[in-house]
């Protein structure tokens, strides 16, 4: 039987650029907003925070799955100098 070795991607050090990171991390705040506060609740209807996380979330999946080219961190990086 085949061993699954979960292996970082090349560019590991940089995934905090990652559109799907920034998703994730966002439903996460959200979640923990949530948790924290549940005064929240009172100015923010359930669905919408429920919403807004699963949104959060399928944007990440969404983000996780389409290319992100390594020339577009290059440009990136170039304006970045400016």
């Amino acid at each position: 039987m085949k061993r699954f070795r979960m292996q970082l991607i090349d560019d590991w050090c940089h995934a905090w650029r990652f559109y799907s990171v920034h998703a994730m991390l966002v439903a996460a705040l959200i979640g923990a907003l949530i948790a924290v506060l549940p005064t929240t609740h009172l100015r923010v209807p359930d669905w919408a925070m429920g919403a807004a996380v699963v949104l959060a979330a399928v944007s990440g999946i969404v983000g996780r799955l389409v290319k992100q080219d390594p020339a577009d961190t290059q440009r990136i990086e170039e304006l970045e100098k400016r």
